[in-house]
């Protein structure tokens, strides 16, 4: 007696989860991290362009620091982004704040990316 396994069933499962997954998944676009939702203040100067080689530090109001979808205390940036700066020498860092994150937040996360020794460095805004 020879059993035959039937795996039409079993496709017909598969491709109706592979398509729930596409048609679940979130597109984020500009320069959002992670899906990360960060209100940026508006600016008439503000460009959306970010390259491949530029990294993005996003500040969120409740004081996480998120850089390429990864939550990191502040004292963890400066080595990441030395390690990045080997990488990527011509990079820039785009600093993410939400309009409502304190300055004095922005400017301790700016001096911790400037005391890497990178003097590229943005504050991102969005087109009013």
């Amino acid at each position: 007696m020879s059993v035959e396994l039937n795996v039409t069933s079993f496709v017909d499962i598969i491709f109706n989860l592979l398509v729930f997954f596409i048609l679940s998944t979130s597109f984020t676009t500009g320069a959002t991290s992670a899906g990360l939702v960060v209100d940026l203040p508006a600016a008439a100067s503000a460009d959306q362009q970010v390259r491949e080689r530029d990294v993005v530090v996003a500040m969120t109001t409740d004081g996480l620091i998120v850089v390429r979808g990864a939550a990191l205390a502040i004292d963890a940036l400066p080595p990441l982004l030395q390690e990045w700066r080997k990488e990527n020498p011509t990079g820039w860092v785009i600093v993410q704040a939400d309009a409502a994150v304190p300055h004095g937040r922005v400017v301790e996360v700016m001096d911790r990316v400037k005391s890497t020794g990178i003097a590229r460095v943005l504050i991102a805004a969005q087109a009013p």
